[in-house]
């Protein structure tokens, strides 16, 4: 172990001097994987490394490597969360319905990690977005009404987080978050619940602006009480401060429903 982390040792001082090339790269790294082909550490590097490079050249060769590497990782850590990171990436842009799968799965395995629900509530937004689109009404049905069911078990977990005893800590952060609030606020939008999406968008809205996903939030939230006759002037006057475009933007919304 000690030589792998010798030769790993001399790729990241490699790296850092941002001379390195792939080709000076690997060689340490191999080698550090055959004398020790479970250590996982090095094993992520490499496929870091190869995906990175991937990315740059649009050679399809390095994803297949990474692939193989990922793939020989996975034989001897079944539940590695950090390789099944790299399927979720990866699948993510080209076959999101493999993304989704496997979201679905880390919901099973992790069902106090508020990201995982995060990523399968945006992932139903997108699909029933897409379904709605192409007037597959059944379709487009299936994911909100999953999207929303999502949304409703986070609410009931961090109901059961709240009424844990002060006395006892807990380390877990859980509850809505603006990603979640902004996706199931969209959904409420579409199905003409103005007040609902009004009320789960303000749930979320933070004076953090600089944040674009903080914006989505807040414009939506103006859109939706617009939609009811209503208004919250102070946060159409932080939003505005922030960008004066975002008027227009809401205008857009309102008028697009």
């Amino acid at each position: 172990m000690l030589t792998a982390n010798v030769q790993t040792g001399r790729v990241v001082a490699k790296l850092r001097t941002g001379s390195a090339n792939i080709n000076e790269i690997l060689p340490p790294l191999n080698k550090a994987l055959s004398l020790h082909p479970s250590n996982v550490d090095v094993a992520s590097l490499r496929i870091s490394l190869l995906y990175n490079v991937f990315q740059q050249t649009k050679d399809a060769q390095w994803l297949t490597e990474a692939s193989n590497s990922l793939a020989r990782i996975e034989e001897k850590e079944h539940h590695l969360r950090e390789a099944n990171e790299y399927r979720y990436e990866w699948n993510l842009k080209d076959k999101p319905e493999e993304a989704l799968a496997y979201v679905e799965k880390q919901l099973k395995e992790y069902p106090w990690d508020i990201t995982v629900y995060e990523r399968a509530i945006e992932l139903h937004k997108a699909f029933a977005d897409n379904a709605g689109s192409g007037g597959k009404t059944a379709e487009r049905d299936n994911h909100v009404d999953a999207a929303m069911k999502l949304y409703h078990t986070v609410l009931e977990r961090k109901r059961l987080m709240d009424a844990v005893p002060k006395s006892i800590a807990i380390s877990i952060d859980f509850g809505v978050t603006p990603g979640i609030a902004s996706n199931i606020g969209q959904l409420e939008f579409a199905k003409k619940d103005y007040k609902a999406a009004a009320d789960t968008l303000r749930s979320a809205l933070s004076d953090k602006l600089d944040n674009p996903e903080n914006r989505i939030v807040a414009r939506w939230y103006l859109a939706a009480l617009a939609k009811q006759g209503a208004s919250d002037q102070a946060w159409m006057d932080k939003l505005l401060a922030k960008d004066p475009g975002e008027k227009e933007q809401i205008e857009k919304i309102v008028q697009s429903s």
